[in-house]
C-alpha cells in the first residue's frame, strides 16, 4: 500500500514541477498591434508602446481633408432591399395570349405556385402579365391574379404587349 502512495505523490510532484516549467497561469504582457482589433472592440484596452506609438501616429488632420459623412450607426449592418422575381401564387396557365370568353388562345403550359418568373411587359388586356414562361422560355401569358409582384418593381419602365392574332382552327 504504502508503493502505491510513494507512485501518487511522485506523479503529483512531476505534475507541480511540469506545471511550473511552463508558467502555467502566469500573466505575460501581451503585445496588441493597433491594425489587429477595431479600437471599439469591448473589453480590450490597448496602450501603444513607445516603439509603436511614434511609427503609428498620424499627423492631426489639415484643413484641406474632407470628413466623411456619417451614413450608418457603427455595429449595425446596413442591408439594400434586394428585388424579388415576381412569384407564382397559384398553379396558373401559361397561355399564348388572354383568354376569356371571348378570345381563345393556344394553352402553351402550367406554372406552378412558388415559381418564380421573369416579367417581360403587361397585357393591352387589362388582368394580364406576359412573362417568360420557365419551361419553354418563351413569353407567355398569365393572368395577374396569380402573381405576386414585388412592390419595388418599376413597372412604368414595363413594355405593353398587344393582343397576338387568334390562332386558325385546323379543320
Amino acid at each position: 500500500m504504502s508503493g502505491n502512495k510513494s507512485v501518487i505523490w511522485m506523479a503529483g510532484l512531476v505534475l507541480v514541477l511540469a506545471l511550473l516549467a511552463c508558467n502555467f497561469g502566469a500573466r505575460r504582457p501581451v503585445s496588441i498591434s493597433t491594425n489587429s482589433l477595431p479600437l471599439d472592440t469591448p473589453g480590450v484596452s490597448f496602450e501603444p508602446s513607445s516603439t509603436e506609438t511614434q511609427e503609428e501616429t498620424q499627423p492631426p488632420p489639415t484643413e484641406t481633408s474632407t470628413p466623411l459623412p456619417v451614413t450608418d450607426t457603427p455595429g449595425v449592418p446596413t442591408s439594400t432591399p434586394t428585388l424579388q422575381s415576381p412569384l407564382v401564387t397559384t398553379t396558373a396557365y401559361c397561355w399564348s395570349g388572354p383568354t376569356d370568353k371571348t378570345l381563345k388562345f393556344e394553352l402553351i403550359s402550367s406554372i406552378q405556385a412558388g415559381t418564380h418568373v421573369q416579367l417581360l411587359g403587361r397585357g393591352i388586356v387589362d388582368g394580364w402579365w406576359i412573362v417568360r414562361n420557365p419551361r419553354y422560355n418563351d413569353p407567355c401569358w398569365i393572368q395577374q391574379e396569380y402573381v405576386q409582384i414585388d412592390p419595388l418593381y418599376d413597372l412604368s419602365t414595363l413594355k405593353t404587349f398587344a393582343v397576338p392574332p387568334t390562332p386558325t382552327p385546323t379543320p
